[in-house]
């Protein structure tokens, strides 16, 4: 059974064009994503409580891709769009990025309790010209169906 299946294999002429790409989902939508942001150094992704012994890495660190994984959620219009990602190691906090396409203007913040900090105006054009993550840092992953149960 073994043989024939890998026999099979060794026929097949399989090509990439047989398979549709996957196309980015029409505005307006909600989409909840993990993203793989690559350190830019090994360093860069190693926690402060490293010392000369022993390097420890930040909280979603994956080793495999050299990246931190953060979740995202993403509500995208043809008015706005709206970034909340979360990490693993700011457990507490969001980053909070909102375009708005109508005035063409750019927010950033953090978000802790309820409060925004950090909060700073970026370039439209910059942000916007610079989408070029075709979803690439973006991978597949089950996170569960329905809501999940209250803690008590």
């Amino acid at each position: 059974m073994v043989a024939g299946l890998f026999s099979f294999f060794d026929d097949y002429e399989w090509e990439c064009s047989s398979v549709l790409a996957p196309k980015s989902p029409t505005k307006p939508y909600v989409m909840h994503t993990l993203k793989k942001t690559p350190c830019p150094t090994a360093a860069a992704c190693n926690s402060k409580l490293s010392t000369a012994a022993e390097t420890v890495s930040l909280p979603g660190f994956d080793e495999e891709s050299n990246a931190v994984v953060s979740a995202e959620t993403i509500v995208e219009t043809d008015q706005f769009m709206l970034s909340i990602r979360r990490f693993a190691n700011h457990p507490h906090q969001q980053r909070v990025q909102l375009v708005d396409h109508v005035q063409k203007s750019v927010k950033t913040f953090q978000v802790f309790k309820g409060e925004g900090y950090f909060c700073q105006n970026d370039n439209y054009a910059a942000v916007v010209d610079n989408a070029t993550d075709t979803m690439s840092s973006y991978f597949p992953a089950y996170q569960g169906k329905g809501a999940r149960p209250e803690m008590r």
